[in-house]
């Protein structure tokens, strides 16, 4: 031994006393603590998604970051990570040795981490524990929260930051659930991947690439990697190969073929159990983005309390995602696009069975809220809806539902099903005339009808896309369908669908000016509805148009009359709707003759009934009307609150002109002098 060390031991010794010839010393093993992989540098947007999750990882010890396949939840949680202010440690749980790897970065040696589960779960939270400074532990990809726990500091002051393609919901943590970006972000991703692989490049990234690609981030880094692998290839040369539906899961593919949509939700789809999958693959059938749980059960041929579990286990791993209200869950387009391939192991009867279910069953509600909106139809079997304005809402609701399944139909050459479809929303369309899609579905019922033979059915058709051409001021064209559509009533002897089309005309010959013709036209049918007791509903409409007409030509006390006979008339039938419209030219005439606070009163009425027939447009008019006569009143306040809330309208079906006009009074209004 050298004479420099001194092995000595003296005193009183409890335990082991253990004396070397020789000592050996080394350093202490290093720690992991900045083992963060690197960020993406594309990384961009979803401002509010990191502002709520490294808000979370300063007051709540566990953080889930949860979300669809491809959505992003690494990406996010490590630029969140990395503004964390301690240290940080990071596994994947797919991999097996996940908490070997995490006590090796902590600075466990590998020859002693103990073999016993529990035994490194203990060893794990010792070494947390011994960590001065807080300790950031992220984990990747976790299943299950039973997976989670073992990974649980015993300490509070350090921070657990999950990535899940599960809610974890059991779990005592902030949940933070991702959802696809919105368009502008997704085109700011898809350029800024493609820039970050070529700076140069010079093409323009477009909205319809960004939704072709489900605004999904992985599908818009995919897309971004394909134009960068391939200069020669050109945006518009990109989208026309993913428009096609069944083609998009192949294109969205990473040049070399290891990354890809299909992988990414496999992986989610072969957790499932048999019933979820057995629901996710009927989900393919379904034509718009969301559907409700009774819907659900009609696929399923099960009861409702069956469907809602299942889809909120699709929800859970995120394969489904809370809908617009309650009971209703929304399907990503790409995701409907799998479960179409997976419903390929399923036999094509079970699926045309379910199909045809769920057609019946949309068919009949359809029926039921138009029975319900129609002032005419007093049918006992509708029990469904209590209000028209519920009715009218489930339609709002199932609107894209419904035209998908009147599409699709007409693909699959099922014109009786077109028929059925487009039958029942005749009164639907009066109150959302100015909708872009009539025109296309009328084409398809037209179609259909001539496809079917029915002449009767093709008149009252072709009859229909003249009220179309009317409400969008075309009364040309209007008069020519009407013309057509009598023609043929008149080859099958219906005498009173030609004197209904005779009113129609002469609502055309008013919107050209022709107020002679269209008077006549209205007095004469007039004669023939007031005959009998059972049309009353035309009597009351035939009133209100001759009340327009008399306005517009300056006679207001007549006008007034009308309107007044038509307002009773529709009362006493139930005909709301046609009540707040002669209830609005009540109130239109009373400010033209200058008596603003007479008006009020008519126009609230009108308001409330156009809400209780579920006619938004036209409890926006009279909501607008409101503010009219209050600012003519001199009540500013009041009419900016009405003038807004008719905006609100307006806006929710989407009639933007009529927004605009209104802001453009919001600039005239503190100009206007009170009478």
């Amino acid at each position: 031994m050298p004479h420099w060390v001194n092995n000595e031991v003296n005193g009183s010794v409890w335990g082991t006393v253990v004396q070397a010839g020789t000592v050996n010393l080394s350093a202490p093993p290093p720690t992991a603590m900045a083992g963060l992989p690197a960020l993406d540098a594309e990384f961009t947007g979803r401002a509010a998604d990191l502002a709520a999750v490294t808000d979370a990882l300063q007051v709540s010890p566990v953080t889930v970051v949860s979300g669809l396949a491809g959505i992003g939840k690494t990406t996010l949680a490590l630029k969140a990570a990395t503004e964390f202010s301690g240290r940080a440690v990071f596994a994947n749980l797919d991999e097996s040795a996940a908490l070997t790897l995490l006590l090796i970065g902590l600075g466990v040696p590998q020859e002693h981490i103990p073999a016993d589960q529990s035994a490194r779960e203990a060893l794990y939270r010792s070494q947390l524990n011994e960590q001065r400074e807080p300790v950031l532990v992220f984990l990747d990809n976790a299943t299950s929260a039973a997976q989670v726990r073992g990974f649980l500091p015993g300490s509070t002051r350090h921070r657990v930051l999950v990535t899940s393609r599960h809610a974890l919901a059991e779990l005592n943590a902030r949940l933070i659930e991702l959802d696809v970006l919105p368009v502008e972000e997704a085109i700011a991703l898809m350029s800024a991947a493609l820039t970050t692989r070529r700076p140069d490049d010079p093409r323009i990234l477009t909205e319809e690439l960004a939704e072709l690609a489900d605004r999904l981030p992985l599908a818009l880094s995919i897309v971004a990697a394909v134009l960068a692998d391939d200069t020669s290839l050109s945006v518009a040369e990109l989208a026309s190969l993913l428009r096609p539906p069944i083609d998009r899961l192949d294109e969205l593919e990473m040049p070399d073929g290891h990354r890809g949509v299909r992988r990414a939700f496999a992986t989610s789809y072969a957790r499932l159990a048999p019933a979820e999958q057995r629901l996710f693959q009927l989900l393919s059938l379904v034509p718009a983005a969301e559907i409700s749980v009774d819907h659900a059960s009609t696929l399923l041929n099960q009861g409702t309390r069956q469907a809602r579990r299942l889809l909120n286990s699709l929800r859970r791993v995120h394969l489904a995602e809370n809908g617009r209200t309650p009971g209703r869950f929304k399907i990503h387009d790409l995701l409907r696009l799998y479960a179409a391939e997976c419903a390929t192991t399923t036999s094509t009867a079970e699926l045309e069975s379910a199909r045809d279910r769920l057609l019946i069953h949309v068919t009949g509600v359809t029926e039921e809220a138009n029975g319900k909106l129609s002032p005419v139809s007093r049918n006992p079997k509708f029990t469904r809806f209590n209000h028209a304005h519920e009715a009218a809402d489930w339609l709002d609701l199932e609107w894209h539902l419904i035209t998908g399944m009147i599409e699709q139909s007409f693909e699959r050459r099922r014109p009786e099903q077109v028929a059925a479809l487009m039958s029942n929303l005749g009164e639907y369309f009066k109150l959302r005339q100015g909708w872009s899609e009539w025109p296309r579905l009328y084409d398809l019922y037209l179609a259909s009808a001539r496809q079917l033979g029915d002449r009767e059915m093709e008149a009252s058709v072709i009859g229909e896309i003249g009220n179309y051409h009317l409400a969008r001021q075309a009364p040309a064209a209007a008069k020519e369908h009407y013309q057509a559509a009598i023609e043929i009533y008149r080859a099958l002897d219906h005498r009173g669908a030609v004197i209904g089309l005779t009113s129609n005309l002469a609502s055309a010959a008013w919107r050209e000016g022709d107020f002679d013709t269209a008077e006549r036209s209205f007095e004469f049918v007039l004669g023939i509805f007031a005959a009998d007791r059972r049309m009353d509903h035309f009597v009351g409409h035939t009133l209100y148009n001759l009340g327009g007409i008399a306005r517009e030509r300056g006679d207001l006390d007549k006008a007034h009359s009308y309107q007044m006979r038509a307002s009773r008339i529709c009362a006493a039938t139930g005909n709301q709707r046609g009540n707040a419209m002669a209830l609005q030219e009540i109130g239109n005439i009373l400010m033209f003759k200058g008596h603003e606070r007479q008006a009020l009163p008519f126009f609230e009425d009108a308001r409330s009934n156009a809400q209780a027939a579920g006619d938004i447009a036209m409890q926006a008019m009279a909501t607008a009307c409101l503010g009219a006569a209050h600012g003519m009143l001199g009540e500013r306040d009041v009419s900016r609150r009405h003038h807004l809330e008719a905006m609100e309208l307006y806006a929710k079906i989407g009639d933007s002109g009529q927004v605009r006009k209104i802001e453009e009074l919001f600039a005239d209004l503190d100009r206007i002098q009170p009478r």
